[in-house]
């Protein structure tokens, strides 16, 4: 996480986690961490004298919104900056049935899969594509129902942070 204050939501409990250069503060208190990666998406953490091993089994970078294995349970979380909290505050949303016009990389990486051609519809939550970004594969779902107009990158090239990758037909 960049530095800053998230709320980090998950199962009606919410907390706020502050970032600063070398801590972390789960609602006001620090944590004393260590944090191992074993595999992609899966890690050896030791917070305040506890061992967990955690597995990131759903990530979703646009959303925000991620799901983490603990001891066989799963918990759905979904991260909110500053920004994001005054954007719902003021009643403005950025989900919509609507599709957005265009797809664009959420980070740099490499285009590993790609499901979706010219012509084609998809529905909300319809999987488009899977970016590799730091060793991660993240799938890339369509945010409402559309059809594809066009795709813009190539499956094996590196994209860049923001670049077009799909568009879609105004309707």
């Amino acid at each position: 996480m960049q530095k800053g204050t998230y709320t980090v939501t998950s199962d009606e409990s919410s907390y706020s986690v502050e970032v600063k250069n070398d801590q972390i503060c789960i609602d006001g208190k620090e944590i004393q961490f260590d944090l191992l990666k074993l595999k992609p998406d899966s890690y050896h953490l030791i917070v305040d004298g506890r061992s967990v091993e955690v597995e990131v089994t759903r990530r979703d970078a646009v959303r925000k919104s991620y799901e983490f294995l603990i001891h066989g349970v799963r918990y759905p979380v979904q991260v909110s900056s500053e920004l994001d909290l005054r954007i719902q505050k003021m009643g403005i949303s950025s989900k919509s049935s609507a599709i957005n016009h265009r797809v664009t990389a959420p980070m740099p990486g490499l285009l590993i899969d790609l499901t979706v051609k010219p012509g084609d519809m998809v529905d909300e939550g319809d999987k488009l594509l899977v970016l590799e970004a730091m060793k991660m594969e993240n799938v890339i779902k369509a945010e409402g129902s559309g059809t594809v107009e066009k795709v813009h990158a190539e499956v094996g090239k590196s994209v860049e942070l923001g670049q077009v990758l799909i568009s879609f037909k105004k309707e």
